[in-house]
């Protein structure tokens, strides 16, 4: 059984549905987009999308790339940037 079959399968909504009725914020921790397109298939059942960027390893086209699929079928949440290298400015800090 590969993992398209398996995320794609009536047995997963079931289990998603399942869980997002008991629970009230469900987290799914998908595969690096750029590796595998199986995080794709998760997108459906999720309420929200929530991509996590590694700011040294991803060049802003890419991200754009891969989210683009993302946002024609679920709300877009944000973006978490991990690993900054450049500090970032107070005043953005003080506007929140």
């Amino acid at each position: 059984l590969n993992s398209v079959t398996l995320l794609e399968s009536r047995k997963m909504a079931e289990l998603l549905k399942s869980v997002s009725e008991k629970y009230d914020i469900v987290l799914i921790d998908g595969a690096n987009l750029r590796e595998t397109k199986d995080t794709l298939n998760l997108v459906p059942h999720a309420q929200g999308v929530l991509i996590v960027i590694d700011e040294g390893k991803t060049r802003k086209q890419v991200v754009k790339f891969e989210f683009e699929p993302m946002t024609e079928r679920k709300t877009v949440i944000g973006a978490i940037l991990n690993n900054r290298t450049f500090v970032i400015p107070k005043a953005i800090y003080e506007r929140l």
